[in-house]
């Protein structure tokens, strides 16, 4: 019976849909709004009026009771009457109605199947047997049952309505969605757009749904059930204050619990639009605050009610968003670990901003577990993400805990499994794909942090070549170019670049930083100023900030030396010498003044010498060039005198420099000649060259007249190669050149006629603690050569060195090193161990 029915249930829908608009008025007023009863029939139950007053029978004030809600003393009359004998038609239509009304649908279904074949059903009982098995999922049978009540009344719009969200339920809906806005449209009744809006709802047609709800609610705004199911679709496309405000003008809609879940969506709702990052900051920061005042707020007053403990502890994970939003992340983290420690189960998204708090926090060794096990859980492939910045933290937060090769491994992955072009749904052909440029950018990253600087720079040459317009590229390559140390070439990269768009904030960065390597003092100080006026709680800004201020901090150098042991003419027996020297703050961006002074002690066959020298000066420094000079007064024992230095040098370009100094009693004379009343003026001149960040080299002479008539001519060359480089082990080859000649003999200190020295020396530099700019690492340098004496011939030179270095948050860069020298003095091998330390401090 059922299934020839069904076969002509869309066009019998459509013919019953298209009567209706002919329903008469009468029966519309005697229709009150009510969803899923027809109360217009329950006033004819039994086959006549039920009146409060007229009911004078036992059976009449049974149905009476069951209209009021009492509906089991009816149910359990009609069942013992249904074994005492046959019923009447209208007692079953009555069964049938008020069981479906109690919800009992199993004993709906039970008396409909009893007597579907023994007597003449109506419409009503018809209806309620279609509510039921359409309750039980049993879609054909309620479909062929509302085919059937229609068929006896074919204008009956809960009839229509029962029937349309029947098909609705079963996944039909989009057969009778036309019909069903025709029908809308023709006749714009409560009842009608109800059901428009049902129908919508189930084939999740959410922003539909809801313009026919709100069709009804602006026919019907005092109907309970019409705004309880606009309640619901509010709800349904999140639009959650206007549902929590028509939840508070309406407090019978909703249950405690519901109204609790309603106000958390709303805090969580702003928490999502301070996420957003089209808002300004100034807006997001507010939202958030207001996030956070309304999560206080609930919190306070959900924390001691046990009802509402499920919906405390979801708020409570929900408002860590609003702390990440306002930069919290220190009370984010303290109270996520509070939760884990208390045995929550935290759901990804809340573990999500837990990372991201840890990354700012530097703390990437805790982050790393978190975004591996929700994008990364296999090692392998990466879990496809509508956030880029997913993949970013992933990658920096295992490479910021130094698990650089896992960070290489994921970078490689990334950027393996993401195609270069993806198809776009509704277009031919392809469009580029943002995943692959990004996981090419993390590979450079990646090279980055194994210091292949020279991989890096190629590999982002080659890209920047096919996408010259990709600003962000090009930007990523000048600052492969500021690490090799080539900051002119950076600050053209940057400078073609900055037409496409000039206010870019990773662009301001960029060229700020050039700025700073260029010495453009007042430039870097601009474009500071407005990076951080717009993006103050960046942290790229924040880092940019930090470096300008250690840049305008006071500079406190200290340097020492102590020979442990020696037999060399040219040290004393046990000599030490320190040095200070107190640097200002810039002073109109260019200026710096200084002043200090020094100390040195050595014991000779003829005595001790010391050297007292006071020095007070300025230093200038703008575009290429560097310029300081001073002035000073020397004690050696026998008086002042006043010295004198002026020291500069200008960069031709990024590969070469001149520069030279001149010094009236230079500090570098011989402490046995001072100690003798012989002082020295000299200059020196010098040309430098680099490649990049792995090879330079420096050639220098330096004329010096001694006080005692000896004229010294001094000529040096250094030369460096990097044989190797790793992420925490590097190692160059150094070259050392030295000759010199002096035009007297038969003096007190160490005067060779003329010598030539050559030292090739290994340097190995390895990093042996690294955190963000924390850096413990420490020198060994391996040297062997030859030295050459007018008179005295050829002889062997070994140097050993071994020393270690530590580097802090830009402010302190201090180390400590012992070094083995033993060479020829006039024929004779001596040996020199010397300790030596220095100091750089910003404050």
């Amino acid at each position: 019976m059922y299934v020839q029915e069904v076969a002509f249930l869309d066009h019998q829908t459509s013919c019953w849909l298209k009567g209706y608009i002919m329903y008469n008025a009468f029966t519309t007023l005697l229709r009150p709004l009510h969803w899923h009863r027809m109360t217009l029939l329950a006033l004819f139950i039994s086959g006549f009026v039920v009146n409060p007053a007229m009911a004078d029978t036992q059976y009449d004030s049974l149905i009476i009771r069951a209209r009021a809600g009492d509906t089991a003393p009816v149910l359990d009359y009609l069942q013992e009457e249904s074994k005492a004998g046959p019923l009447q038609s209208g007692q079953v239509d009555d069964w049938l109605q008020i069981a479906g009304w109690a919800g009992r649908d199993q004993e709906v279904i039970d008396v409909y199947e009893r007597y579907q074949s023994s007597m003449n059903i109506s419409s009503r009982g018809l209806a309620s047997a279609a509510r039921a098995y359409r309750n039980e999922k049993r879609w054909d049978q309620a479909l062929a049952l509302w085919q059937s009540s229609l068929k006896k009344d074919p204008t009956n719009p809960d009839l229509i309505s029962g029937m349309i969200m029947t098909q609705a339920d079963a996944g039909r809906g989009g057969v009778v969605l036309k019909q069903a806005t025709e029908l809308a449209e023709r006749d714009p009744t409560v009842q009608n757009y109800m059901t428009l809006s049902y129908l919508n709802r189930a084939t999740d047609r959410n922003y539909d749904a809801l313009q026919a709800s709100s069709e009804a609610v602006r026919l019907a705004p005092t109907s309970e059930e019409v705004l309880k199911n606009h309640l619901e679709i509010l709800q349904r496309n999140r639009i959650v204050e206007p549902a929590l405000r028509l939840a508070k003008e309406n407090p019978n809609l909703v249950s405690a619990e519901h109204y609790r879940q309603l106000e958390r969506d709303a805090a969580a709702e702003q928490v999502r639009m301070a996420v957003l990052p089209t808002r300004s900051e100034t807006e997001r920061f507010d939202i958030a605050d207001k996030a956070l005042a309304d999560y206080q707020n609930l919190l306070t007053r959900w924390g001691k009610d046990p009802e509402a403990q499920a919906d405390y502890q979801r708020a409570r994970i929900d408002r860590l968003g609003a702390l990440l939003v306002r930069h919290q992340t220190a009370d984010l983290i303290k109270e996520y670990e509070a939760m884990e420690a208390e045995g929550y189960k935290m759901p990804d998204y809340a573990r999500r901003w837990a990372a991201s708090a840890y990354i700012d926090r530097r703390l990437p060794e805790k982050a790393a577990p978190i975004l591996s096990s929700l994008y990364y859980s296999d090692g392998k492939t990466f879990r496809n993400s509508d956030d880029l910045l997913d993949a970013d933290d992933l990658y920096y937060s295992l490479n910021e805990s130094e698990q650089l090769d896992k960070a290489y491994q994921f970078a490689v992955n990334y950027s393996e499994q993401t195609p270069y072009q993806v198809g776009v749904y509704g277009l031919p052909g392809k469009e580029p794909n943002d995943d692959w440029i990004e996981g090419q950018t993390l590979l450079v990253q990646s090279l980055v942090a194994l210091n292949d600087l020279p991989t890096a720079q190629k590999k982002l040459e080659d890209l920047s070549s096919t996408a010259p317009a990709n600003q962000n590229l090009r930007i990523a390559l000048a600052s492969i170019y500021l690490a090799r140390d080539l900051p002119r070439k950076a600050e053209q990269e940057l400078k073609a670049v900055e037409s496409l768009a000039p206010r870019s904030l990773i662009l301001e960065r960029a060229q700020a930083e050039t700025a700073m390597a260029l010495q453009e003092w007042h430039q870097m100080e601009l474009l500071t100023d407005d990076v951080i006026s717009r993006s103050p709680e960046d942290i790229p800004s924040q880092e940019l900030d930090r470096q300008r201020k250690v840049h305008n901090m006071y500079e406190l150098r200290v340097s020492g030396n102590r020979v442990i042991s020696s037999n060399s003419p040219v040290s004393g027996n046990k000599d030490y010498g320190v040095e200070t020297l107190l640097y200002s703050p810039p002073i109109a961006e260019n200026w710096r003044v200084f002043g200090g002074g020094s100390y040195n002690n050595g014991q000779f066959e003829e005595g001790t010498g010391i050297s007292r020298i006071l020095r007070l000066g300025g230093e200038w420094t703008s575009r290429d060039h560097w310029v300081e000079g001073e002035i000073s007064n020397q004690n050696y024992g026998n008086g002042n005198k006043v010295g004198a230095r002026l020291s500069t040098w200008y960069d031709l370009n990024d590969h070469w420099r001149v520069g030279g100094q001149v010094e009236r009693l230079a500090k570098d004379t011989p402490l046995r000649a001072l100690k003798n009343k012989v002082t020295t003026n000299s200059a020196s001149a010098y040309v430098f060259w680099k490649a990049d960040d792995k090879r330079d080299a420096e050639l220098s002479v330096t004329p010096s007249r001694f006080s005692d008539g000896n004229n010294r001519w001094e000529y040096e060359f250094n030369g460096r190669q990097r044989i190797w480089t790793g992420p925490y082990l590097t190692a160059d080859f150094n070259l050392g050149l030295a000759a010199s000649q002096n035009s007297k003999e038969d003096v007190i200190y160490y005067n060779p006629k003329r010598d030539f020295a050559y030292v090739p020396a290994v340097t190995l530099n390895h990093i042996m603690y690294r955190r963000y700019k924390t850096i413990w690492s420490q020198q060994v340098q391996l040297g062997v050569g030859g030295y050459w004496e007018k008179n005295y011939g050829n002889g062997l030179v070994t140097t050993a060195g071994y020393g270690q270095r530590v580097q802090w948050n830009d402010v302190i860069d201090t180390g400590v090193a012992v070094v083995y020298d033993k060479r020829p003095y006039d024929g004779k091998r001596e040996h020199d161990v010397t300790l030596s330390f220095d100091l750089n401090y910003r404050f």
